[in-house]
Formats: structure tokens, sequence, C-alpha cells
């Protein structure tokens, strides 16, 4: 029963408690008005007999239909009650029911997309290496190439959004690894992409544990891809990476503040006013990795000291 129905039911059941008791105490005065025998009473007895008999007649009918009219009261808000719960349950079913199809048709889309987006890159690479391209056809190729890469990482984040919502969870295949060599690739990588902004600091030799590797370089590179494009233009993203005996830690920090701080890791969340590159998933698949893995993510983000990220996930 709601909460709402629970109290009024107790308030009623109150109410109900006041009249019986209010009906034997009636009956008290009335059982000492009938049989005692006080000389100065100005009634005979079977006066006071008769007057009792009235009061009995008036007081049995008041508490029979006080408490009949609330008996009634009383089922219909246990009934209404129970109307309420089914349709809240009835709700909650359908939207269920919505998730699931919406989320296996994104499944299905994102996998359909990927052969196209696939031929479409095979193309523009087929036409780089065979050069004789002038200054305007390239430029041209490489927009294509680089709209190409952006809908390919919207499809991922797609598919992995789909994928944790019907599994529970994104799924992760930890194997034998060494987490440090998966940062280093990561780093790199970003750093050809933009420029070699990204400062690696390793402080020790204690990556080795149980990753999924794809995995976690998904999360790590949506992190460096957040950095860069929330981070202030032209300034440094550091990486800082250490390990307990049980535990690796992982920071990453930009210069840049980050706007609704409590909705960094929901889907699709606000994008501090700017351009959207995607759809805002990638920082929610990054905490649904982390937390695949056993670990946890928070953020620290103010003007004085800028956005810090932290990972920490057990080695097994």
């Amino acid at each position: 029963m709601s909460t709402e129905g629970g109290m009024q039911v107790r308030r009623i059941t109150r109410q109900i408690a006041g009249l019986s008791a209010m009906a034997i105490v009636l009956a008290g005065i009335v059982y000492a008005i009938t049989f005692a025998r006080f000389p100065w009473h100005p009634i005979d007895y079977e006066g006071r007999r008769a007057i009792v008999d009235l009061i009995y007649v008036v007081v049995g009918v008041y508490v029979i239909i006080g408490v009949g009219s609330q008996a009634i009261i009383i089922w219909r808000v246990r009934w209404l009650a129970k109307f309420y719960e089914n349709l809240i349950a009835e709700r909650e079913a359908c939207r269920r029911q919505n998730d699931v199809f919406r989320d296996t048709f994104i499944g299905i889309l994102g996998h359909d997309l990927r052969n196209p987006l696939s031929a479409i890159q095979a193309g523009v690479s087929l036409v780089r290496k065979q050069g004789k391209l002038d200054a305007r056809n390239q430029d041209a190729l490489d927009r294509v190439m680089r709209a190409s890469v952006r809908m390919t990482n919207m499809i991922e984040e797609m598919l992995s959004l789909a994928q944790t919502r019907l599994a529970g969870g994104i799924p992760v295949k930890r194997e034998p690894a060494d987490l440090y060599q998966v940062i280093h690739k990561i780093v790199d990588e970003a750093n050809l992409a933009y420029g070699h902004r990204v400062q690696l600091q390793i402080d020790d030799e204690g990556g080795a544990g149980l990753w999924d590797g794809e995995r976690f370089s998904q999360a790590l590179a949506n992190l460096l891809g957040n950095a860069i494009e929330h981070g202030e233009k032209n300034t440094p993203i550091a990486v800082h990476a250490w390990s307990s005996d049980v535990r690796v830690f992982l920071e990453v920090h930009n210069e840049g503040v980050m706007d609704h701080p409590g909705s960094l890791f929901e889907p699709f969340r606000p994008r501090n006013g700017r351009k959207k590159s995607g759809l805002g998933l990638g920082l929610y698949i990054t905490n649904e990795i982390v937390r695949a893995h056993g670990g946890a993510i928070s953020v620290v983000s103010t003007p004085d000291v800028g956005t810090t990220f932290r990972v920490e996930v057990p080695k097994a």
C-alpha cells in the first residue's frame, strides 16, 4: 500500500478506536445512572431505566453507523491503494518494454551502419594511396575521412550504450595484461592526433593485472578526448598513473572547468554550451567500463585547479 493510503487507514483506525472508547465511557455512565440508587435522585428507578434504554439505543445506532461508514472508507482506501499500485506496476512494465525495444533498435541500427562507413573509409584510404590529388581534392578527402571517423565513434558509443542497458552493464573480458602498456599506447595515439599535448607520468612498474585491454583503451581515449575538448587551448593534458599492491590509480588533468559536474557520467549529458562533437556518451561509457572492472571514477573541477578525473581499479 502507498504511504498516503497507509496514513489514511491509520487515521481512520484511530477514529474508530476513539468512537469505541467513547461508547465504553458512555456505557459506564449509563450503567451508573441505571443501577445507582441515590435518595436525592428526582426520577424513580423505572424512569431512569427508560431513559437509559433510550440512551443505549441512540449510542448503539451512533456507533453502528460510525463504525460501518468508517469500515466502508477503509475498504475504499485499500482498494484505491491497490489500484494505484497496480497502475504504477503496469506503467513500469511498459517503460521497461519500451526501453528494451529502443535499445535493441539502437543496437541493430548501429551494427548495420558499420558496413557502409567501413566501405567509405576503405575507399578514402585507397584514393589516398593512389596519390595525384591537388590540394583542394586532398582537403575534401580529409574532411570525408574525419567525418566518417566521427560517425564511427558515435556508432561505437551507441552500441556500447545499448549493450550496457540490455546486458545490465558493459561486459568485459579480463585477461593478464600490463595496464601501463595500454596507457602508453593511448597516450601516444593522442599525441599524434592532437600535437603532443599529453604528458605522461608513471611512478612505478605495477601495472600487471587482469584487464580488458580494449575496453580500458576505450575508457582512457574517452577521458583524453574529453580533456582536450573541454580544456583550455594550447595547455597540456597531464596523465598520471601509479599503483599499490592491489590497485592501479590513474588521473587525467586539464586546465578547463566542467559544467554540470553532477551529471558528467549520465548519458546524453549537457556539454558546456559548446558545439557537440559526439552524443555525450563518452564519460557514461567510461564510468561503466570502470565499474565493470570493479573500480570507481570521480571528478574534481574548479576554476583554480582545473579538472581532474581519477580512476582506481583492482588488479584482479
